[in-house]
């Protein structure tokens, strides 16, 4: 098998978290992903191909952030007994420990890895682009039947059941959905074929539906940025439409929706969500203390929370810097701000059109994943932030391709003798 076959199954079936779970029946079903990588990588390094891994800064920085968090588990049991040490990866009675969803996190790095080892021209990049859409439609599909039937009249938080626990809830679908249709907008414009045209439409319709009626305002605020960028730098007919339905969105969008926007602020104060959200990270910030350098450890400040409701930051930079530190946080921000300039780079210097679409659409992409992690965590979830490494790896090779300078052929001079023995034909 192909390295890259393994790579596209898992682009198929990583958004699928509730599909997979039909596999748990059968061997090794709970390791489908974890298999697939492994299996990728053997094929990786059976085919003696030098360019395994990918090229620096990126490299060094992905490592870094795979370092600091294993790290960081380290520390977690030492500063708190409660907290596992990274021995076992389940607890007795089932339950991930930190550990267990690093290594679930780590998932992800891999992943990239091997888009970059694997994915060797073009043609292979549109396949897996067109996979990656096929487990999108199935993502939103399953979205749509088990939200289609609700009405839209009156926003209440009943509204919110069933759009998907498997993204870490209804936001982590929309923040999925949401990034998934601003990069889908931007290659809209290089698709020459009409019949593509109207699938990658009708997905962007799919995928505007799923953001609207999740009801997050994180995911709307994401896509309201990811489409500003986009308008500025590439699609400037954005700011026009933009503008000209902005004095109609009352009557435009569902009375629903309107009111989830408006209801962050009640008679000056702060919603209940919204101000359960301040008094976490207030509480978060302060248990910063006990160690800013590399944090309380990776996925374990949920144990200094015990007895609480929410144990969740609410927040993936908060979280960063609580569970992983200075160190973690600076990681972080370093990963997600050299993925855009990588994105954005490439969409100022390309010359063939789909790579400038592919990098103005990661761009705007990593705009929306940096906005939306304000509200949560949008980026430890396996099944949310797979596309996120996937799109990185291709926009990493698209960047090698373009600034790659064809060798150029040797110049022959007709008029001088060339001396026999130097392996050049003579002229005929």
């Amino acid at each position: 098998m192909r390295p890259i076959v393994g790579v596209m199954v898992l682009a198929l079936i990583l958004p699928l978290q509730s599909g997979r779970y039909r596999l748990l029946e059968y061997p090794l079903g709970s390791r489908v992903v974890l298999l697939l990588l492994l299996c990728s990588a053997i094929g990786v390094l059976l085919s003696r191909d030098s360019s395994i891994f990918p090229p620096k800064p990126m490299r060094i920085i992905v490592v870094a952030l795979c370092i600091v968090t294993y790290l960081s588990i380290w520390v977690g049991p030492v500063l708190l007994s409660s907290v596992p040490w990274p021995i076992q990866t389940t607890t007795l009675s089932g339950h991930a420990t930190p550990f267990g969803n690093w290594f679930i996190y780590m998932h992800l790095p891999a992943l990239f890895v091997l888009v970059c080892a694997t994915v060797k021209d073009k043609r292979q990049m549109h396949i897996l682009l067109l996979v990656m859409m096929i487990g999108f439609l199935w993502n939103m599909k399953s979205f749509y039947l088990n939200t289609g039937h609700r009405g839209d009249d009156v926003y209440m938080e009943t509204l919110r059941g069933g759009v998907g626990s498997d993204f870490g809830g209804p936001n982590g679908r929309a923040a999925f959905a949401m990034q998934c249709t601003v990069f889908l907008l931007a290659i809209f414009g290089s698709i020459s074929s009409w019949k593509v045209r109207i699938i990658v439409s009708f997905l962007m319709f799919a995928g505007s539906y799923a953001v609207l009626f999740s009801y997050s305002r994180g995911a709307w605020l994401g896509f309201l940025f990811g489409a500003l960028y986009l308008a500025i730098f590439r699609m400037r007919w954005l700011l026009v439409v933009g503008l000209l339905l902005a004095p109609f969105v009352g009557i435009l969008l569902p009375t629903s929706v309107i009111q989830r926007a408006t209801m962050t602020y009640d008679d000056g104060q702060l919603d209940y969500s919204s101000g359960d959200r301040i008094e976490i990270w207030k509480h978060a910030l302060k248990t910063t203390a006990t160690d800013p350098i590399l944090g309380v450890g990776f996925d374990c400040y949920r144990y200094y929370r015990s007895g609480e409701e929410l144990l969740d930051t609410h927040n993936m930079y908060v979280k960063a810097l609580v569970e992983t530190g200075v160190i973690g946080l600076s990681c972080l921000i370093i990963l997600f701000v050299s993925a855009f300039r990588l994105g954005h780079r490439l969409a100022s210097t390309a010359k063939d059109p789909f790579f400038k679409a592919l990098g103005a659409g990661f761009a705007a992409y990593m705009v929306s994943v940096i906005v939306t992690n304000i509200f949560g965590d949008r980026w430890t979830y396996l099944d949310l932030s797979a596309y996120t490494w996937i799109l990185l790896g291709l926009v990493v090779q698209a960047t090698l391709w373009t600034n790659a300078t064809p060798v150029a052929a040797p110049v022959v001079n007709v008029a001088t003798p060339i001396p026999l023995g130097t392996g050049v034909a003579r002229p005929a």
